[in-house]
């Protein structure tokens, strides 16, 4: 039924940091802006059903082009207007008097915070509102949802407009200029955290489209709240455990957290150069490194107190760089206080070594630019994160293109049950934090890297009886996976009668390079490779240690490994492979040993 009252939807134009900030401190700035917008959506769609006129109060002048451009979309006969500058009080009465001025006689005001006001309360509105001369519905805080009057507004500049007493102050002040007061149906605003999960349960049977969209964003926000918690939980557990529970690699309960302990004698000496205080407060064995390092610049996620940071320093020389991340104060703290101790040591003329606190999933945090990494590594961390996804993504867009993420990590043979993923000391184990390995390849493959890349693997023992009987037959693996950022890599091996010639010259490669476990390659001699072993070598920093024959025309089927190529890495560079041919010889090569 038509009325003569005239809805005036008081807006505030949701942007980022602005508005709702307790909100906003409870939940984080983007989500409630998210929210934000979603609560003026509900405004809108109750003011297109109104059955009388609409008018669209902006309070900031410079938003008045975008309520008419935006809003009027879907309010097309709504008129807009500014809403002046002031209080609350002060913009409700000049809004009340320049319509007043052009012909409106009732008025209704409402904002944007309350999505539970109904089809009831509306078609209820102008018939009690025709028997007072202020119609006022209480918000549960104290303030108002609503504020509907047929004669002008009396000063409202000296209320509390952001107070509890709220609407009994409104009330006093219109009966003291003689105006009668009704109260309507009583609602709440979304000023908190509570008010999400009360909305929540409210909003469920509520078919409004616009409502529908809220809750949908209100479950989003309200399961992101909660798995932030667990992160919280889990971080938590992490610094306490490095950071105060270990003292030294003795401490702990299982070799989950060490690569191979046999190691070579230039890492030995590599290690040597390093401050005994960083070497003790390293917690794991062996290094991390792959080949050709020399100028890059490579990042170290879970850095810890940097014992692999200043091994790579030297690897990479003074024209290179590591960036070390942790999240453990007490880590870091170790590592920073050696920079220039490591810098004399290496005879360099500045640092070349630097430190950031912060979370490896959540790297966009920190000064790091898209495509400025040639190498990340790690040592037995990502496990220890609680989004894993985050990580590798972070991970991806972070590397240059043809750069590669060498990383060592433990695996489980089964999804772990979440009553041991809250498990502190399991996860603190490197353990109960560990992917299923085939989802660890869905995760990476999600993100980018479509083909992971098995150097070395092995089984981790655990010789804890109290562990032994926690984990409960779940058998675990330390994985050192290498990842590339190749574009076009398909997510199988293919074969298009591509080979690769091994030219040597990589330092500690002089008679056969390895790319992975399965994938070897003899100096001087022709190898038949898949299409995505052909696009890495060409991609990265190993190009020009090979020579490429062949290109994608004619595809043959799927890449089947040689078998050969497991005894080629142990064979004499004089003796013949049967998948390799002296490079004199210029002929098409098998892919296959038979």
């Amino acid at each position: 039924m038509p009325t003569r009252a005239t809805l005036v939807l008081m807006i505030k134009r949701p942007k980022l940091h602005q508005g709702k900030q307790r909100l906003a401190g409870e939940i984080g700035a983007n989500s409630a802006l998210v929210i934000a917008k979603s609560l003026l959506s509900c405004a809108v769609e109750d003011a297109a059903n109104w059955p009388g006129k609409v008018v669209i109060a902006i309070a900031h002048q410079i938003d008045v082009v975008w309520a008419t451009r935006s809003l009027k979309n879907i309010l097309p006969a709504a008129q807009v207007i500014y809403q002046g500058e002031g209080n609350l009080g002060e913009r409700i009465n000049r809004v009340d008097e320049e319509l007043r001025s052009t012909g409106h006689q009732s008025l209704v005001f409402i904002g944007t915070d309350s999505p539970m006001l109904n089809d009831n309360f509306y078609q209820h509105l102008p018939v009690k509102l025709a028997k007072s001369a202020v119609l006022l519905a209480k918000a549960e805080d104290g303030g108002v949802v609503m504020m509907a009057s047929n004669a002008p507004w009396p000063d409202f500049s000296h209320l509390p407009w952001s107070s509890e007493s709220l609407a009994r102050a409104l009330a006093l002040c219109c009966q003291h200029e003689c105006l009668s007061v009704t109260y309507h149906d009583s609602n709440y605003d979304i000023d908190q955290l509570v008010d999400l999960t009360r909305l929540k349960h409210d909003l469920l049977a509520d078919e409004r489209p616009a409502r529908q969209r809220l809750l949908s964003q209100v479950f989003s926000c309200l399961h992101q709240l909660k798995l932030n918690h667990e992160e919280k939980v889990m971080h938590d557990v992490v610094k306490d455990y490095y950071g105060k529970v270990l003292q030294t690699s003795d401490d702990l309960q299982t070799n989950a957290c060490c690569t191979d302990s046999q190691l070579p004698n230039e890492t030995k000496r590599i290690l040597a150069n390093i401050h005994d205080e960083v070497l003790t407060k390293y917690y794991g064995c062996g290094l991390v490194s792959p080949e050709l390092l020399a100028n890059c610049h490579i990042l170290d996620l879970g850095c810890g107190a940097g014992r692999d940071c200043y091994a790579l320093a030297q690897l990479v020389g003074e024209q290179g760089s590591v960036i070390g991340v942790d999240m453990t104060e007490e880590q870091l703290s170790v590592a920073r206080k050696y920079i220039d101790y490591h810098k004399e040591k290496f005879a360099y003329q500045k640092a070349n070594t630097r430190f950031e606190l912060g979370y490896i999933e959540k790297l966009d945090e920190l000064a790091l630019s898209d495509n400025s990494i040639d190498v990340i590594v790690s040592n037995c961390v990502i496990n220890l994160s609680p989004d894993k996804e985050a990580v590798l993504a972070q991970a991806y867009r972070l590397l240059k293109p043809g750069g590669e993420i060498y990383f060592s990590d433990v695996y489980a043979d089964r999804r772990i049950p979440e009553h041991l993923q809250a498990d502190s000391l399991l996860y603190g184990e490197c353990l109960s934090g560990a992917l299923y390995q085939q989802d660890f390849q869905t995760l990476a493959q999600k993100v980018g890297f479509s083909e992971q890349r098995v150097v070395t693997s092995r089984a981790i023992s655990i010789n804890n009886p109290e562990i032994i009987a926690r984990v409960a037959g779940i058998n675990f693996t330390s994985v050192t996976y290498r990842l590339f950022k190749v574009a076009e890599l398909e997510p199988h091996a293919e074969y298009y009668g591509q080979q690769v010639i091994y030219l040597g010259g990589i330092n500690g490669h002089t008679d056969v390079f390895s790319l992975d476990g399965e994938t070897h390659f003899l100096t001087d001699k022709i190898t038949a490779v898949s299409g995505n072993t052909w696009r890495t070598l060409k991609a990265s920093r190993f190009n020009q240690y090979f020579s490429f024959v062949g290109d994608f025309t004619q595809h043959l089927g799927g890449f089947v490994i040689d078998k050969c190529h497991d005894v080629a890495a142990k064979k004499a560079p004089d003796e013949v492979s049967c998948c390799s041919t002296d490079t004199a010889t210029v002929a098409t090569v098998s892919k296959s040993c038979c």
